[in-house]
């Protein structure tokens, strides 16, 4: 896991569990020694949130065992919660307060006292591993050679008029200071950018590329962009931005700064006050996934076009160094433009399947059949990443969920249990999904939003990241429903799938899953009316589960989840044979909110 995106992942999961002990806390105020425990408890979540976020260069394995530790007492202290709420629906006095108050401590100081017992470990950790910038570079030593880049860098295909509308900004010495290239991930603004920096760089004495999402403070950014310009760190005790400011005003020369992913309006806002105003010798090119930040940095903003057919099929011979002339069959144009269907015109999907096609073509002649084939083993060739060929994709979907918030990482998540559409690559409705994700409180308000005002934020950011794709918009520009990116597909499901997010069961095919007692998302799928015992031994803790979706044929193996009494959220997606036994067994929690057949 990235270090920012766990350091992002911890905050939000600490954030969770406070809320979640607060709520209790207000409920059982009157009991002091539950207070005690609940504000010791408090306490030390912090102080783990503040490691993390102080350290980004903790060991992978041991930060990776606190996000898990951290997400079981979560779901140990909504197990307490919902476990009161039902006995006392169900009117049960022997599970009141007094019943309560001991399951909570029992369950909040297991895995948690681990926790706590460790902090004073882990802190000590922290400071032996190597400096932040050994094992993470430090911005300032960030330039566009150190990172991935796919094969579109060195002749971007299809981005021709861009290149040349943004080239001509860039050397209008009138004009403009800063250019704002927006576009979701994949589409190639990094590509572009780098490109209009290439050609107009010799008309500048002094050079810059930085990345964004590299460094989560601005000020270690600004070092490194006054480092790699040329000046002096600034002392100990000044404002980095104060400083660079001052440096490019007293050392005029021509300047070219280029700055990778920005994420939000109140970084930018740090940045821009480095660079002077209205200085015409300084050009800031900049990319961002999200056209609203790119139309706040600058008033010359510029979205990124969609790949046409032609350079999506140009792209792809090129990278694979195909000539289909010599290559034979004549209906091999058939099988490329399924490839490019595939890839859903996604430049870095294209650049990379070219690379893939170029190192089997030493065994392989290319036709028809064997491009939808590649097709077809698309999910095992981005997870296997065979060759390394996929490479850049996984770069791209890596660093696009991990700039997600943790609400989105969780929706996002979510989805994969909307089958069998994700899986028949079909249509979603938006509003029901928000209305799951209510329901099953993956999303909740704040002090100054709804939960429903952030469920539509975490939307948008889903949009933006490209992992989903609108179908149906309305004229207002509303999504109204929605599919998963097909390439994104593989990448969230092996995601979900070991976080132990999501476990998904055909319970006709004799498979047992793994032992994942925290599973919360529960999908099956009956291909058969009869009842199948892999249905009762999956060892699955149903008690858990806050969502069920159930599709194919009715079947006995429904009866399973009367115990469900957790269940919040049930799906009966085009089921068979269904009759009202098999409602009667799954209907009766009591804690049901969303129920869709």
């Amino acid at each position: 896991m990235e270090p920012i995106s766990m350091a992002a992942t911890v905050t939000g999961l600490v954030d969770a569990c406070l809320k979640l002990l607060h709520t209790v806390q207000q409920s059982y105020e009157k009991y002091d020694e539950f207070k005690e425990k609940i504000d010791s408890a408090k306490k030390e979540l912090r102080a783990i949130n503040g490691a993390i976020n102080k350290s980004s260069a903790a060991a992978e394995d041991d930060t990776d065992g606190w996000i898990v530790d951290l997400e079981e007492i979560k779901r140990e202290i909504e197990d307490s919660i919902d476990h009161y709420n039902f006995k006392v629906k169900r009117q049960d006095d022997g599970y009141g307060y007094r019943g309560f108050v001991p399951r909570v401590g029992k369950l909040l100081f297991g895995p948690e006292e681990k926790l706590l017992e460790d902090i004073e470990a882990i802190n000590t950790r922290i400071k032996e591993v190597h400096d932040r910038a050994k094992r993470y570079q430090h911005a300032g030593e960030t330039s566009a050679g150190n990172h991935y880049q796919h094969p579109r860098v060195a002749d971007p295909e299809g981005l021709g008029t861009s290149m040349a509308e943004l080239v001509q900004m860039m050397r209008n010495k009138e004009m403009v200071v800063v250019v704002a290239i927006s576009g979701p991930s994949g589409s190639g603004k990094s590509v572009l950018a780098q490109a209009v920096c290439r050609q107009v760089e010799r008309d500048f004495k002094r050079k810059a590329w930085v990345t964004a999402t590299s460094s989560p403070d601005p000020n270690n950014l600004i070092k490194g962009i006054t480092q790699q310009l040329g000046f002096e760190q600034p002392p100990p005790l000044k404002d980095p931005g104060t400083h660079l400011r001052e440096e490019l005003i007293r050392k005029p020369k021509r300047c070219i700064i280029g700055i990778e992913e920005i994420e939000s309006k109140d970084y930018w806002g740090i940045l821009a006050n480095a660079f002077p105003d209205g200085e015409s010798r300084i050009r800031i090119i900049l990319t961002t996934r999200t056209e609203d930040v790119a139309q706040h940095c600058s008033k010359h903003s510029y979205k990124m076009p969609a790949l046409d057919q032609s350079s999506a099929r140009n792209l792809l011979l090129k990278t694979a160094s195909f000539n289909e002339r010599s290559e034979g069959p004549s209906d091999l144009d058939e099988g490329l433009v399924k490839i490019l269907e595939t890839c859903e015109y996604l430049p870095v999907a294209i650049a990379n399947m070219g690379v893939y096609m170029k190192k089997k073509s030493v065994s392989t002649r290319w036709n028809k059949y064997h491009c939808e084939e590649i097709c077809k083993d698309i999910d095992s060739l981005l997870v296997n990443n065979q060759e390394g060929a996929f490479t850049g994709v996984k770069h791209v979907f890596d660093s696009s969920y991990a700039s997600l918030s943790y609400r989105a990482k969780i929706c996002l998540l979510s989805l994969i249990s909307a089958c069998p559409n994700v899986e028949e690559n079909g249509c979603i409705k938006r509003k029901s999904m928000i209305r799951r994700w209510l329901a099953e409180r993956l999303i909740e308000g704040t002090n100054t939003q709804t939960a429903e005002e952030v469920a539509n934020e975490c939307f948008t950011a889903l949009v933006n990241h490209n992992f989903i794709v609108p179908l149906k918009v309305s004229v207002s520009a509303q999504i109204k429903t929605f599919r998963v990116h097909r390439m994104m597909l593989p990448f969230i499901k092996g995601k979900a799938t070991s976080c132990r997010f999501v476990t998904r069961l055909d319970i006709h095919q004799g498979k047992k899953v793994e032992p994942h007692a925290s599973t919360i998302q529960l999908c099956l799928y009956s291909s058969s009316t009869d009842y199948h015992a892999a249905s009762r031994d999956a060892a699955i803790d149903l008690r858990r589960i806050r969502l069920l979706t159930f599709h194919g044929k009715a079947s006995n193996a429904l009866k399973n989840f009367k115990s469900t009494v957790f269940l919040r959220v049930l799906i009966l997606e085009n089921i068979e044979n269904l009759t009202d036994g098999h409602l009667d067994a799954i209907c009766s929690p009591s804690m049901l909110k969303h129920q869709r057949q």
